[in-house]
């Protein structure tokens, strides 16, 4: 599984993914230090390290404390509002985050609707937020990386707001599993309550469908004036979620590398920057799911939860940081 370089799956003629790995390695790895929250491991226990990624460079650390600050509007993934508070992205995570100087509002959407419908949401979210001088940082988790890049090109004054979107798992080319159980959801759940959330516009899979990500891609270049950034989550049997274990075996028959919903080579944006791959399983990383359901969210390794804070204060200190820095190169390449 790590013996293979990194590889990405994309439709032709769209921009070059950046590999940040080694800058947000040293970041991560630093963050994880300081934290205050139970880990089973040091940072080699979290982020895969391939063959191709570069040495780290020296971190500018020190200067990345500098007091800076950012709205966050975090938009979660399928199915994401049926069991709340425990299906909700990142609900436990953002003390630090916020302490760090980062405004973070989680909104709702509608997890078994479209990403044209939780589009509107998204549009909606963004107009409505303060006209400042804050950045605005969209976050993405798994389908919600999808509905924001939706809003992004569906609505140009959407796009004019934002300064960066954040993917983490996010499901950019779809997932084979909604190929494969399309059929079964519209005729047994696709009209049915699930948990606290009712049907939506049905058509949830549908937009994780691969060919209909691949060609909304192809036929949509994405606004040049926003970043891009994905975190992409894969990991191994013993870190997979019960509940998840039949799918990553289904998975692993195309990539090893999936996180039992998605591929690795499926998570990333065209033309974004390549943060890291984390080793955890597609809930785990943003979703506490085995506070409410122990048996199906039970993994074989790990005594305590994947450090979600961690990931969410570093890869936020990132993009605020990367920003700041591309804001900034432009002043200095003027000076004599």
């Amino acid at each position: 599984m790590t013996q293979q370089p990194a590889t990405a799956l994309s439709v032709l003629d769209k921009p070059a993914i950046v590999d940040d790995r080694p800058r947000f390695r040293a970041l991560f790895c630093e963050v994880l230090r300081e934290t205050k929250v139970a880990v089973s491991g040091d940072c080699g226990a979290y982020l895969w390290r391939l063959p191709d990624e570069k040495p780290p460079e020296a971190d500018r650390l020190d200067e990345d404390r500098q007091p800076g600050r950012a709205r966050v509007l975090i938009f979660g993934g399928a199915f994401g509002d049926c069991f709340p508070p425990w299906s909700v992205p990142f609900a436990d995570a953002t003390a630090a985050s916020e302490s760090a100087g980062f405004d973070i509002d989680i909104v709702p959407v509608s997890g078994r609707s479209s990403s044209e419908h939780n589009a509107r949401t998204v549009r909606d979210k963004v107009l409505a937020a303060p006209h400042d001088d804050e950045p605005l940082i969209l976050l993405g988790y798994s389908k919600g990386a999808v509905d924001i890049l939706e809003a992004l090109v569906r609505y140009p004054d959407v796009a004019a707001r934002v300064a960066a979107v954040l993917s983490i798992s996010g499901a950019i080319n779809g997932s084979p599993l909604a190929a494969r159980y399309l059929r079964l959801y519209r005729v047994l759940l696709r009209h049915r309550k699930i948990g606290a959330c009712g049907p939506g516009d049905g058509r949830v899979l549908e937009s994780l469908q691969p060919t209909a990500r691949l060609k909304w891609l192809s036929a949509n270049p994405l606004p040049r004036g926003v970043r891009y950034y994905s975190i992409v989550t894969f990991a191994t049997g013993e870190r997979v979620a019960r509940m998840l274990a039949h799918t990553q075996r289904i998975l692993s028959k195309l990539s090893p590398r999936n996180d039992g919903q998605l591929l690795a080579e499926d998570q990333l944006i065209p033309g974004g920057a390549l943060l890291g791959f984390v080793n955890a399983d597609h809930w785990s990383v943003a979703v506490r799911l085995e506070d409410r359901f122990p048996f199906l969210a039970h993994r074989r390794i790990g005594k305590h939860p994947f450090p979600q804070s961690v990931l969410l204060e570093s890869t936020l200190r990132f993009v605020l940081r990367d920003l700041r820095d591309r804001a900034a190169a432009p002043s200095r390449e003027r000076q004599p």
